[in-house]
């Protein structure tokens, strides 16, 4: 169970991640399970940062490449190199390709600090937790389930019926 930081944070155990060559992480328990890609079937007329579908276990799964979703301009790995990572979320799971898994961490409420206050027309701070130190290196804390817009909800939802 995560407790709240002084600053409001709900410390815990996070899956820390890189997407070219950044870290993030996000709170582990909506991780259901990392898994090396799989081949993906690409969905024809999709937008840039949705790889496709995968079948996981016999689950059909959509793809979403962070590093995309996240505007990320810098070169990465190819999207069939990496990791999928499989979100829980209501009524579906998505999967979120990222080139590395790190550590799965418990971040102290002293590792921890909330996202700089920042102009809302220059960055969409709804999925923003906060920050952490791991390593000697800045991470960026994420809510995940955040990220998903309604229409990537439903096109999951969709595609696994």
């Amino acid at each position: 169970m995560s407790k709240p930081t002084s600053t409001g944070i709900a410390a815990g155990t996070f899956l820390i991640f890189e997407c070219h060559g950044e870290q993030f992480a996000t709170p582990l328990l909506g991780v259901r399970e990392i898994v090396e890609t799989p081949e993906i079937q690409p969905v024809p007329y999709s937008k840039e940062h949705y790889l496709g579908i995968v079948n996981i276990r016999g689950g059909v799964i959509s793809v979403i490449d962070l590093a995309k979703k996240l505007q990320m301009k810098t070169a990465g790995k190819p999207w069939w190199a990496g990791f999928i990572m499989v979100l829980d979320l209501p009524g579906t799971r998505i999967g979120m390709r990222v080139d590395r898994v790190v550590a799965v961490r418990k971040l102290s409420p002293e590792e921890m600090s909330e996202a700089p206050m920042l102009d809302d027309s220059l960055v969409d701070r709804r999925f923003l937790i906060g920050a952490a130190r791991h390593a000697n290196r800045l991470v960026t804390l994420f809510d995940l389930q955040k990220l998903i817009t309604e229409e990537e909800l439903q096109l999951s939802q969709r595609q696994a019926s």
